[in-house]
């Protein structure tokens, strides 16, 4: 048996021994969301939240599920200039892949999500794996873009310690060498695996390898220079979007924040997003949002409070267009039939990390 690796990459389980594994995966993902969601409440008065709630004005969740929509249709869009570089998916069929795989990912573990956008664009003669390559592609570049913006905006944030601000200085130009990186690895492809080979271990030659072809084939689309104009252009219109969204959610509550502090909160957000937790990141999401706004005037009832209404309008935002895309491809016969564990060439066997 395979299962895939946090790369988007499949390798092999250990028979019964994966199926353990998966067990305790998500045993300690709850643990870990438990665990954050405890520390996040801690010393919040319930009754502050139910204040907050009630005195919420409804303009506020109305206008972020609008500029939450706008960012579905930018993401459809960056995604099919991944998967295509010309018009041979519609957009309708790769916007409701996409909306139904985002709706996955904030209900179901081990963002089972992705597979899903990845195996139901076969029949538009899309593979699976060329797809799956796309969305590794797709996580890489957005969590090297929120480092970047991340750590330009750490000095404009004020209340730093001396040694973090140089730190974001150093991590800053990574990040900007690592973007730089992904967009020349596809014309140095070659050289650099004989260099990987040449200097890594036996043992993880092939695991190296196999890393690097997936994601320059996740790439190949965008070779044209419109092509990553438009990548580019769209990644920062979704990231601009989302980060006024939070901004406009934190002053629901009565508080504000600067905008360096919002690309400070999206940075650690999707930083946090690898570490193991329930569906939807529960708890982890909720300690990031306290622990970032906190320091900077945003009391903890506030901060949390945000936290759980950004959530809870994430979900329901994807549930109203989840849903009209479930139907969208089944009424268009597009859904891979009894889901994505069928669709070639991802073995049928496969789990999910």
């Amino acid at each position: 048996m395979r299962i895939k690796s946090r790369t988007g990459l499949y390798r092999p389980s250990g028979g019964k021994g994966g199926s353990l594994n998966k067990y305790l995966r998500l045993a300690l993902g709850i643990g870990v969301s438990a665990t954050c969601l405890f520390l996040a409440f801690r010393g919040v008065p319930v009754g502050e939240l139910w204040k907050l709630a009630q005195d919420l004005p409804l303009r506020f969740p109305l206008f972020y599920v609008g500029v939450a929509s706008v960012n579905l249709f930018l993401r459809a869009a960056r995604w099919r200039v991944l998967l295509t570089g010309n018009d041979s998916i519609p957009f309708g069929t790769v916007f409701a892949v996409n909306c139904v795989g985002q709706l996955g990912n904030s209900v179901l573990p081990a963002r089972l999500g992705d597979l899903f956008r990845a195996t139901n664009l076969t029949r538009s003669g899309t593979s699976s794996s060329f797809s799956l390559a796309t969305i590794f592609v797709e996580r890489v570049f957005d969590a090297g873009f929120l480092v970047l913006v991340g750590a330009a905006a750490a000095p404009f944030v004020g209340k730093l310690p001396e040694w973090l601000l140089h730190a974001s200085g150093v991590v800053g130009i990574v990040a900007l060498l690592g973007l730089a990186f992904i967009f020349a690895l596809p014309f140095f492809e070659a050289p650099f695996l004989r260099l990987l080979q040449g200097v890594l271990p036996r043992g993880w030659q092939n695991l190296a390898t196999a890393l690097i072809e997936q994601f320059v084939l996740g790439l190949r689309s965008i070779h044209r220079m419109e092509a990553i104009l438009a990548f580019l252009a769209l990644t920062v219109c979704i990231w601009f979007l989302d980060g006024f969204g939070i901004w406009i959610l934190v002053v629901a509550t009565g508080s504000t924040v600067p905008p360096a502090v919002v690309a400070l909160l999206l940075m650690s957000l999707a930083l946090s997003s690898a570490i193991p937790a329930a569906p939807g990141n529960a708890g982890v999401f909720q300690v990031v949002a306290v622990t970032v706004l906190a320091p900077f005037g945003v009391g903890r009832s506030a901060a949390l409070f945000f936290s759980l209404i950004w959530q809870a309008l994430i979900v329901i935002n994807l549930l109203l267009w989840g849903l009209g895309s479930l139907w969208f491809l089944t009424s268009r016969k597009l859904l891979v039939t009894a889901g994505f564990r069928r669709a070639h060439p991802i073995p049928a066997d496969t789990e999910p990390l």
